[in-house]
């Protein structure tokens, strides 16, 4: 996996953290893609997160970098390799 940088090109602890909790939770949920709202929820209760708006940052990151991807019909899956 590539490293993953926030938004000001700097990595920091907190984003990794979070982004590597949201890709967790993908997999949780399974191979299929899946609405975002889905995995948010697993995040929120396996890593107990709040904070919605930093979670939907980690989302637009991942998917800006080619981490994440959206299907046609705005499921979100892994990229493919």
């Amino acid at each position: 996996m590539s490293t993953v940088t926030s938004t000001n090109g700097s990595p920091l602890a907190a984003d990794l953290k979070l982004d590597q909790q949201l890709l967790e939770a993908l997999e949780v949920v399974g191979p299929e893609p899946t609405r975002f709202d889905r995995v948010l929820e697993v995040v929120r209760k396996r890593h107990d997160r709040t904070d919605e708006m930093a979670i939907r940052e980690a989302f637009w990151r991942l998917l800006y970098q080619g981490v994440i991807e959206l299907t046609p019909d705005r499921k979100l899956r892994t990229a493919a390799a």
